[in-house]
């Protein structure tokens, strides 16, 4: 899948200008999971992450209000996309073509 397919295939999950910025996230490194975890590990990985980067208890990370908000829409869209499993595998068919 090309650049642009990738780009049409997420603008329903992912903001406009994500996706406009040369740095693309790995969603799998986000929620700190392997490709091949399953859909219960990505859940798991995603109420951990969400819980660290919320705003009621991102103090502790010494973040700015802004960047725990990045983050934790940066868990959110990660979560969107690796929880669909249709989404996660076009994401994957992404990656793969993306490391040719």
């Amino acid at each position: 899948m090309n650049n642009k397919l990738f780009r049409d295939f997420l603008k329903l999950t992912v903001p406009v200008r994500c996706l406009s910025t040369k740095f693309q996230p790995n969603y799998y490194e986000v929620l700190g999971v392997d490709r091949a975890a399953s859909s219960k590990e990505i859940r798991e990985a995603y109420i951990k992450k969400s819980k660290e980067y919320h705003a009621t208890a991102g103090y502790k990370l010494n973040l700015s209000d802004d960047q725990l908000h990045q983050k934790f829409q940066e868990v959110n869209q990660a979560y969107q996309v690796l929880n669909n499993s249709i989404k996660k595998q076009e994401y994957d068919n992404y990656l793969n073509s993306m490391a040719r």
